[in-house]
Formats: C-alpha cells, structure tokens, sequence
C-alpha cells in the first residue's frame, strides 16, 4: 500500500545514477593517484641516475688509483682486472637507470596526454612537510568520508533494500479499488443525443473491488530471494 512500491523502480534508477556518479569519481581517484605515483617514480628514478653516476665515478677513480699503484709496484698487476670489473658493474648500472628514467618519463607522459614525446619533463620540487602528524582518528575519519567506493557500497545496499520490499510486494494478494464516472447521451436521435451529452444529463457511475490472489507466483519468489 503507497507510492513507495509503485515508484521503487524510479527509486532504484536514481540508485544507480549516484553509483555511476560515483564510478567516475573513482576513475579520477584512480587518475589522480596513478598521475602521483608516476610523478614519484619519475623524481625517484632521477634520484638514481644521480647515485648510480656519482657511483660511477667514485669506482673510475677508484680505477685511476690502482693503476697508479700497479705502475708504481706496489700492487699486483691482477688486481686492475677487480677495479675494472667494478667499473664495468656501475656502467651498467647507470645504464639501466637511465632506461628506467626514459620509461618513468614516458609513463608520465602519457598520464597527462603529452603526445610531444622529444618534450623533455622538468620537475618541481616537492613541498616536504613540515607539521607534526594529524591526528589519527580524524584522520581515518575524513579518508572513509571520501572513499568512493564505501559510498557506493552503501547505495548499493539502499537499492537492494528498495528492490527486496518490491518484490516482497510481488508475492502478496493485490487488492485494488477502483472507480469510473463518465457522461452518454441517451435520446431517439444523434443530434439530441449530443445535446443530452453536453447537458450532463445522463451520467455513468461505477465502483469496485479487484482481487488478485496468486497461486504459485515462482518467478516473483525467487526474485524476492534473490534481492534478499
């Protein structure tokens, strides 16, 4: 009885117009998280090529010494072979960070739509924190209010809730009242029919009840427990 089982499927249609409103929020968490995480990956892989070239060099003078020692008779001829390995271990390093780096820019770029692919990517420098810690409960509670996906969750349930009413509704007896009024023209000709009509002098009334008991009602049971 109500409008609330008339309009659920009106109510379940808005349902899912706010959990598609919420599914494009969630692609743009999605966006904006993956577009910092290659930002970071990008500032971290040039971090490397720094350490790994500042590495480089150290084991290139590293190199310079020993050949310096060996000319001078102080160290065995063979260990040159153990400062050059190192060498060779550091240049290739720096090489695979500077592919690393060239694949970090590359995602970034086309995170953020730049088809320019010879337009180098210059940096920022991040803004480092400086107060003390937030507080922890406040801090868990503004991250569940802006979790898309618990909200969804949550309309998701409402709908489920206005689905499973409806179709509890569905097996029950429907019981309806209805009512008809309307006006004829009853006279021996159509004109003087027509003027009778238009007078409202002949008037049709009728009332009533309708019952529908259903027997089986299968399909609307499983449903019912399927929204369930």
């Amino acid at each position: 009885f109500g409008k609330d089982i008339q309009g659920a499927m009106i109510n379940v249609a808005k349902k899912n117009l706010k959990t598609s409103e919420f599914n494009v929020e969630i692609k743009a968490e999605d966006l904006i998280s993956s577009t910092v995480k290659a930002y970071h990956d990008l500032l971290l892989s040039e971090e490397s090529v720094k350490t790994v070239r500042f590495s480089l060099t150290l084991a290139q003078n590293i190199l310079k010494e020993v050949q310096a020692k060996i000319d001078a008779g102080v160290m065995a001829p063979f260990e040159i072979y153990k400062a050059e390995a190192e060498v060779a271990k550091r240049e290739e390093a720096l090489l695979n960070a500077e592919n690393a780096l060239r694949d970090a820019v590359d995602t970034l770029r086309v995170i953020v739509n730049i088809d320019q692919w010879d337009v180098g990517i210059e940096l920022s420098t991040p803004d480092i924190p400086v107060n003390a810690l937030p507080d922890l409960k406040d801090a868990l509670s503004t991250a569940v209010s802006y979790r898309s996906d618990l909200r969804h969750a949550f309309i998701e349930k409402e709908k489920r809730e206005i689905l499973t009413r409806f179709y509890k509704n569905q097996v029950l007896p429907d019981l309806k009242v209805f009512g008809t009024v309307g006006l004829t023209g009853l006279s021996g000709t159509r004109s003087d029919s027509i003027d009778r009509l238009s007078e409202g002098h002949d008037r049709n009334w009728q009332i009533g009840l309708s019952l529908q008991i259903p027997l089986y009602q299968r399909t609307a049971k499983a449903e019912y427990l399927k929204a369930r």
